[in-house]
């Protein structure tokens, strides 16, 4: 189960959650996004979720790479126009 359904279900307050973790909402945000996350960080929400939220859930599905260079090809496209 991805994170964000887990909260949705759940009702999880975002805020809350996160200190509960002791991470930043743009953290949780992020994962929701599909962005990495530490080793560390996943265990704990996998912990706090009884194991309905997993690592493996968690695996990033891009890095802030991809974004950056999804970017730039973006602008050399426009300037080509």
């Amino acid at each position: 189960m991805k994170l964000q359904e887990y909260m949705a279900e759940n009702c999880v307050n975002i805020r809350l959650f996160a200190k509960k973790v002791g991470i930043s909402v743009a953290t949780i945000y992020g994962i929701f996004n599909g962005c990495d996350v530490l080793l560390s960080t996943a265990l704990k929400i996998e912990d706090i979720t009884k194991k309905k939220v997993t690592c493996r859930d968690m695996i990033p599905i891009t890095n802030h790479r991809d974004r950056a260079r999804k970017r730039k090809e973006e602008k050399e496209k426009e300037n080509k126009k």
